[in-house]
This record gives C-alpha cells, sequence and structure tokens, in this order.
C-alpha cells in the first residue's frame, strides 16, 4: 500500500498548529524554505527522512504519521520503526536478538510458502 502523503502532511500539520508553531519556524528547523513546507503539508511526495524530522520535532509520534486506516501491518511497522531508532544495541540486545531470529523465521515461512514447500 502506497504511502499517503496528503493524510501524513494533515496529520504534521495538526501537531505543528496544536503547538503554536508557524511553518517559517518549521522550516528553519529543517533547514528549507517555509515554500517546501508548505508543499510538505500538503501531501507533496518527500523524503522519508524530513517527515521523521518534522514529527519529532512538532511531538508527533511517527507511528501516527505513516499509520493509514485499516493498516495494522503499517502501523506496526511504523511502531516497531519508531521505537528501535532509540534502542541502544548493548542494553537492548536481548529484544534486538530476538526481533532478528523473528524477522528471519517470517522471511524464511514466507519463501517456503511462494516456493510451495
Amino acid at each position: 500500500m502506497p504511502l499517503d502523503y496528503i493524510r501524513m502532511g494533515a496529520e504534521l500539520r495538526a501537531a505543528r498548529e496544536a503547538k503554536g508553531l508557524t511553518q517559517p519556524e518549521i522550516a528553519r528547523k529543517l533547514g528549507m524554505t517555509a515554500s517546501n513546507l508548505s508543499r510538505i503539508e500538503k501531501g507533496a511526495v518527500t523524503p522519508i527522512e524530513n517527515i521523521e524530522r518534522y514529527a519529532a520535532i512538532v511531538g508527533c509520534r511517527v507511528a501516527v504519521v505513516f499509520a493509514t486506516p485499516g493498516n495494522r501491518l503499517g502501523l506496526l511497522a511504523a511502531r516497531l520503526a519508531y521505537l528501535v531508532q532509540g534502542m541502544d544495541p548493548v542494553t537492548d540486545a536481548s529484544l534486538i536478538d530476538t526481533l532478528s531470529a523473528w524477522a528471519d523465521s517470517w522471511e524464511a515461512k514466507q519463501k517456503a510458502r511462494r516456493s510451495g514447500s
């Protein structure tokens, strides 16, 4: 399912407005023009990194921005991406190993299904 940039832009704009921030303030923090920021809020396709940074500035959870209504898998993927970005590879090694093992197992099962095994 493709990303819904229009909905993501609307989520970011709502979060910005709720914080009482202006487009020029956010644009300055992102190192872009207010015009480019306006395009993001209107749904222009933009690098994911810009959306993630914008979400962090306005305090909007990335999972909320990327989630598509009815797309539970997309929501889960976004939540996991948000959670693991702050993980410490030393103290969180056990969880990282568990997630990696689960992903490897799942991938193997999917390959087996596709090959008819």
